[in-house]
């Protein structure tokens, strides 16, 4: 009978396991078009300078590890370097490698156990996917997933008497390689975690050779990975001057870091911001003794060496946020916290199912469910980090990571070259992502710290945001005068930008955050939308059937002589057939005629129509032949329907219908 049962058992786990990774699935694709968050766009901004052939820690200022990076390039080579919608799906796949590495794991004996322990795994970090931005590209969810590898590949193996695989032993000192590379702050904690692998095979000569050696291996693999990558796109003493002098000596100072600041993750301040990092406290609290309860009933030797292991095990979690901080700096923690009970939990399920006891099997699935539950249920009356918005509100918080048509950001694209001509400060990056322009200097943000580096620079390291402004003269700069915590304002920490601003530009618009180079300013021609935008196709052109062309209000009262006349068309992703004819007339006795073959146009975009120097402010298109495409239009809630043209003068400057898109 037991066979049968066991088998049924399993089945059961294994289902509840898969179950788990479609709602995991299902839940978190969301994720990847929810909230915006500036630590997360600095990485894809740094990946598209690097594709333009920037250096990272040279022409780059970054004072994160290279790992976050690394990732960011691999995806701007391999998939766009302009769209970075589905950027997120990186955390996604180590989010399902941590799980993997739980559902393989040799800590566990039997396949119920590692269902059971892998479903509950993601279904928790799916109700806080979002919650605690683990959805974002950041170093604290990339050393968490890491680790958990080694975790449940290395560290769970050996404190449960089990011999780890080759494999996993190398998959373990490859994923703790790339986690100090992602954050040398995640040393200390890497460190427990190696010794407490090791400890519980101080003895045992054997075994340990059998697990150091493919370990050494990985650490090999990872670091050549690591350096190939950054001999080829970035700089070695740039990176200990930005990563390891900039954090300790200049940044320190700022945050005033100390160890004495962990107690603070034993607070419980029970609001709404730290609900879900109390509970995973708890957890840890509750990992660590059943840990010990599973080491201590073990029949094997060297307990006192396993102990150890799971005293270094809980420092382990700890040191990954040593600040004690809540919210996403957190996020780490609070992953390992999870992780770890959900692993005592499942080593008990594992247990009672070797010695088969069903009762106890029961109950242990039992706590893990209502575990489950009881994360879904704190989830909800929490709140997010850092936006601080409840759960039930996340999904109105949509974003964009890739550069949208029209108004203001569709102007700066069109009087900016793709390269060098923008700069966003103090601190908003998602500027070069929307606006798909790459910035002007290395900083492409400045904050106090950096100013701070630039008064005591080392090794030569040294980018100077000034003479970057003064020198590469961007025709744009996006300025939020942020005062920094409250505390800092860039007038302060680094006056010369406020000056050259206000020197060498102008607002695009009154109280506005947009800046034109003054040059630029005095010759543009562009009107600000003044509702919001609602572009629709015209009715589709066909003989009888004409498209009104109808000007800006501006360009009609100014009556300035044009050069070309640009007009949007679109074909519905069709090739149209048959002619047309755009006619233009002018205040005066001015008129222009032009035959154009419809199978030339392209979806989407301008065709422009040399006028050379003619008045014009009104025009039709006719069908001479066939028809099927429309032009494009602004219906806007304050102003009369104008066509999307764009209007070159004949001074050369330009200008675009307000709200319409041109790249």
């Amino acid at each position: 009978m037991r066979v049968p049962k066991e088998r049924a058992l399993t089945i059961l786990a294994l289902a509840f396991a898969f179950a788990g990774a479609c709602v995991f699935l299902l839940r978190v694709h969301i994720g990847l078009s929810l909230l915006e968050f500036g630590d997360e766009a600095e990485k894809y901004v740094a990946a598209q300078l690097i594709v333009a052939g920037k250096k990272l820690y040279l022409d780059i200022f970054a004072h994160h590890g290279p790992v976050p990076y690394m990732l960011s390039h691999w995806y701007a080579v391999l998939y766009s370097d302009s769209d970075f919608t589905y950027a997120r799906v990186i955390v996604i796949a180590l989010a399902l490698m941590a799980a993997f590495s739980i559902f393989v794991s040799p800590a566990f004996r039997s396949w119920s156990a590692r269902g059971w322990a892998t479903g509950s795994f993601l279904l928790i970090i799916s109700s806080i996917w979002v919650l605690s931005s683990i959805q974002m590209l950041l170093y604290q969810q990339i050393t968490a997933f890491l680790a958990l590898v080694a975790v449940f590949q290395l560290l769970l193996p050996t404190m449960m008497g089990r011999v780890p695989t080759r494999v996993g032993s190398c998959a373990a000192g490859a994923a703790v390689t790339l986690a100090c590379f992602a954050s040398y702050a995640v040393g200390p904690a890497v460190v427990c975690l190696v010794l407490g692998a090791f400890v519980p095979l101080i003895k045992n000569h054997a075994v340990l050779k059998r697990v150091l050696l493919p370990f050494l291996l990985g650490v090999l693999i990872s670091l050549a990975v690591v350096l190939i990558w950054m001999f080829s796109y970035g700089d070695l003493t740039g990176y200990f001057a930005y990563h390891f002098y900039f954090n300790q000596v200049i940044y320190s100072k700022f945050i005033d870091v100390s160890l004495g600041d962990m107690k603070d993750l034993f607070a419980f301040e029970l609001k709404p911001i730290s609900y879900t990092q109390d509970l995973s406290v708890v957890w840890l609290l509750a990992a660590a003794a059943l840990l010990s309860v599973v080491v201590m009933r073990s029949s094997t030797q060297l307990k006192a060496f396993k102990l150890l292991a799971v005293l270094l095990t809980i420092f382990f979690a700890l040191l990954l946020n040593p600040r004690g901080k809540y919210g996403f700096h957190g996020t780490a923690f609070v992953l390992a916290n999870c992780a770890l009970f959900i692993a005592a939990i499942a080593l008990l399920i594992d247990r009672a199912f070797v010695s088969w006891n069903l009762r106890r099997q029961a109950f242990w699935v039992a706590v893990l469910a209502i575990s489950v539950i009881g994360m879904e249920a704190v989830s909800r009356i929490s709140i997010s980090s850092p936006h601080g918005i409840l759960k039930r509100d996340l999904a109105s918080n949509r974003v964009t990571l890739r550069p949208p048509p029209g108004g203001e950001l569709g102007f700066v694209r069109s009087i900016t070259e793709k390269n060098g001509d923008l700069l966003a400060l103090v601190f908003n990056p998602s500027v070069y992502l929307l606006t798909d322009r790459r910035p002007a200097s290395g900083h492409y943000y400045y904050l106090p710290w950096q100013a701070a580096y630039k008064r005591n620079p080392i090794l030569g390291h040294n980018i100077d945001i000034c003479a970057d402004i003064a020198n590469n003269s961007p025709a744009v700069i996006w300025f939020h005068d942020w005062k920094v915590w409250d505390q800092y304002a860039i007038a302060d920490y680094e006056p010369c930008v406020p000056q050259l601003l206000s020197e060498r530009y102008a607002p695009l618009q009154p109280d506005g955050h947009w800046y034109l180079r003054k040059d630029i300013h005095a010759q543009e021609r562009w009107v600000p939308p003044t509702a919001a935008t609602v572009l629709q196709p015209s009715q589709p052109l066909a003989p009888g059937n004409n498209i009104e062309v109808i000007f800006p209000d501006r360009h009609v009262s100014e009556g300035a002589a044009l050069q070309r006349v640009g007009v949007l068309f679109g074909t519905y992703a069709n090739t149209g057939r048959g002619k047309a004819e755009l006619r233009l007339e002018g205040p005066g006795a001015d008129a222009y005629h032009a035959e154009f073959d419809l199978a030339q146009l392209d979806d989407n975009q301008y065709r422009f129509f040399d006028v050379n120097g003619g008045h014009f402010d009104r025009g039709t298109i006719e069908a001479v032949s066939g028809g099927g495409v429309s032009s494009w239009e602004n219906h806007s809630q304050a102003e009369a329907v104008l066509t999307c043209v764009a209007l070159d003068y004949v001074d050369g400057t330009r200008r675009v219908t307000a709200g319409c898109p041109f790249h």
